[in-house]
């Protein structure tokens, strides 16, 4: 299956790549499916041409897009074991013939375990997964500039409240954060102190009194609702505690014309942003087969769409540091999460193409491993731990974050950090930390 880049300029909200990967794997899976016996009955193969690197040397957005379908044919192995899957990245230098012959020397090659090959004039090259240290403490964070300004999205909730909290009580810095989540003063009266059975029988009694029996839909989104809420106005008490300027703006990081606005006019008092911990994201798994073009859009949005807009909003020359928020699925993939894993793909694409742009910034995509926080109930957590998948321990992911979001050398960089389904330097543990990089194999 050739990828095709998109040509031209990429509009903020689309990705036609994306969407249109998805459609064919679902169009062509019936041929893929294999027999009763289990045994390996089929290929999936899916072709790029980045840069014979994986991506690794720094491409185009359009390009970033194509490469995360990397991810979502990794997960097509968790999903249909009995497929071979391999993604194989043909640089563009390499002519059609020549990137032919390479195609059917890895389709036609005893030892298929590779799952990811890239192709260049040079030789063939793999995805390399090389244990680091894990947390070393303040000796390797430096400060950050006395005029630094932190525009963190999901920075309110979830593990980036965990982060943006640690970084706040680390360095003092002026932040802002966004989010989509409003901020009220208090709780609704008709919620007020009320929790969990509580909250929701407050609830149903405050929808019937509007005048309907109210739909079991309704009643979790508003108990969400208020949950949410506190869980913002509980992290920027934490922050505002640590650091003598943070501001929230209510904006959704998909919508750029908002989000511009809003930056515009906090930027005009407080000054240029000078970095960036992009942690805005959505959950919606679900299997291959049942992907909709909706859930491509609902996940890419925020994840992709959310990055582009915050880099259009601000001036790009007064970056010093960014972090992108990724995940072990798009690193490994992960059974029910091919649209979410070819997202997170994506931003690790993206981090080494940004480097490239802005040469003096430290730009990272950190693949985190699923936390005991965050977007991780319980119910996932025990999916999790039944697949021998050791969970993240806060204490340790923040620190992990501060250590790499405040070391002030230059370039891009993936780190994996925590455990995941595959991890291609062998089993690691929760607090596992390996970085990514590409080297020549035979």
């Amino acid at each position: 299956m050739l990828v095709p880049a998109t040509a031209g300029a990429v509009p903020d909200d689309s990705f036609p790549v994306a969407g249109a990967f998805m459609r064919w794997v679902q169009l062509i899976a019936p041929r893929l499916h294999g027999s009763a016996n289990g045994r390996a009955s089929g290929r999936l193969l899916a072709v790029t041409r980045l840069d014979g690197q994986l991506g690794f040397s720094g491409v185009g957005p359009s390009q970033c897009e194509a490469g995360g379908t990397h991810a979502a044919v990794r997960t097509a192995g968790w999903e249909w074991p009995h497929l071979l899957v391999q993604s194989v990245d043909a640089a563009p230098a390499l002519s059609d013939r020549q990137a032919a012959a390479g195609l059917v020397a890895e389709l036609t090659a005893d030892d298929f375990a590779t799952a990811d090959v890239g192709l260049t004039p040079h030789g063939r090259n793999c995805i390399d997964l090389v244990r680091v240290n894990g947390p070393q403490g303040p000796r390797r964070r430096q400060a950050l500039e006395n005029d630094a300004l932190i525009l963190f999205s999901g920075g309110a909730r979830g593990i980036g409240a965990l982060c943006a909290a640690a970084l706040a009580r680390e360095t003092r810095a002026r932040m802002l954060v966004v989010g989509r989540t409003a901020m009220s003063p208090a709780d609704p009266d008709w919620a007020s102190g009320a929790v969990g059975r509580a909250l929701r029988a407050s609830a149903i009694a405050y929808l019937r009194q509007a005048g309907s029996e109210p739909a079991l839909r309704q009643i979790e989104a508003l108990c969400r609702s208020v949950e949410a809420e506190r869980e913002v106005r509980d992290a920027m008490a934490q922050l505002q505690a640590c650091s003598p300027s943070v501001e929230y703006l209510t904006a959704d990081v998909a919508d750029g014309a908002v989000l511009a606005t809003k930056l515009a006019a906090a930027t005009a008092r407080l000054g240029p942003v000078t970095a960036i911990v992009h942690a805005a994201g959505v959950l919606a798994d679900r299997r291959i087969e049942d992907v909709q073009a909706a859930d491509v859009n609902l996940i890419f949005r925020p994840k992709i769409g959310g990055l582009r807009n915050l880099l259009n909003a601000v001036n790009r020359d007064r970056l010093t540091r960014l972090a992108l928020f990724s995940s072990t699925a798009a690193c490994f993939g992960n059974e029910g999460q091919a649209v979410y894993a070819m997202a997170n793909e994506v931003l690790n694409k993206y981090a080494f193409g940004l480097a490239r742009e802005l040469p003096a910034a430290r730009v990272l995509a950190l693949d985190w491993g699923p936390w005991h926080a965050g977007m991780v109930t319980d119910e996932i957590a025990d999916r999790f731990l039944a697949r021998g998948i050791a969970l993240l321990p806060p204490e340790a992911g923040c620190a992990a974050f501060l250590d790499l979001f405040l070391d002030d050398t230059p370039g891009a960089y993936q780190f994996v950090i925590g455990d995941g389904p595959k991890n291609l330097a062998g089993p690691v543990e929760s607090r596992a930390m390996t970085e990514a990089s590409i080297r020549g194999i035979a």
